[in-house]
């Protein structure tokens, strides 16, 4: 397993979450916490019925059983929403439980980035596989081409606060991000977005990008929206500014054009 980790990153227990990543000093916007390779990947088929999926839980169990047994130790303890539909059909598939099992922690655990032929591709990364959700992240994570996962801090992050991506897209809205964590991970998520406890900040000033760049209000926002009904303006301003985290890291990091892919 090949990983780089800053002297920041620590693993400990989170309540009510099981073990979770926690920054051990102050984390600065820009940083990197975590770069991590994969460990194993397949091609993503969306299908559950599509013929190709028995040769590709197979071809997943051989990089399984490939694996160092150290790694195999640590991906086995990763958590698996047994209970939870996507789950479930993979421990339906195989009967064995020594088969099922890894197929549940691989499924349940990776994450799906496009690779270097522009295929949707999953890949395990077995560290940040540790990082809990919230849908108002204090990382961004990136995996490039080449199945290698970044985790970027996009704010100030204190001693002792635990670290988090969003598992889902930020577009998503309340009920739709629901509905995907029931559906794949049987959990509820209690972060401030989707607990109704965000709160608008009085002004935010947006970072010059090309030549835009401008202080705006929340009262100027709801404005600007007509009709000003049906629409969260939390919801709004929180994707808004993970958009604009995004946007920063591609700029600095000369890959502006997957923003419109990612």
């Amino acid at each position: 397993m090949s990983s780089k980790i800053a002297p920041f990153f620590t693993i400990r227990n989170s309540p009510g979450k099981g073990l979770g990543v926690f920054a051990a000093t102050a984390i600065s916007p820009g940083q990197v916490v975590l770069q991590e390779s994969q460990v194993i990947h397949c091609k993503y088929l969306a299908r559950p019925d599509d013929p190709r999926q028995f040769e590709q839980h197979r071809n997943v169990l051989g990089q399984w059983n490939d694996l160092p047994s150290n790694l195999r130790t640590h991906l086995a303890a990763l958590h698996v929403a047994e209970d939870a539909p996507g789950a479930r059909a993979y421990l339906r598939t195989f009967t064995q439980r020594e088969h099922a099992h890894p197929l549940a922690i691989f499924y349940s655990n990776s994450h799906i980035y496009i690779d270097i032929e522009s295929k949707p591709r999953r890949g395990l990364f077995p560290l940040a596989s540790r990082i809990n959700n919230s849908c108002e992240p204090n990382l961004l994570h990136d995996i490039t081409s080449d199945g290698v996962i970044n985790c970027v801090a996009i704010r100030d992050i204190d001693a002792g606060e635990e670290l988090t991506i969003s598992y889902v897209g930020s577009y998503l809205t309340n009920e739709a991000r629901k509905k995907h964590f029931r559906g794949l991970w049987d959990f509820e998520c209690d972060c401030p977005r989707c607990a109704g406890r965000l709160r608008l900040p009085q002004t935010t000033e947006l970072p010059g990008i090309g030549t835009f760049g401008d202080v705006f209000t929340a009262e100027d926002l709801q404005k600007s929206l007509s009709p000003p009904g049906g629409i969260d303006l939390r919801e709004l301003w929180s994707w808004m500014a993970l958009q604009l985290a995004r946007i920063k890291y591609f700029q600095e990091n000369g890959h502006v054009s997957r923003l419109y892919f990612a």
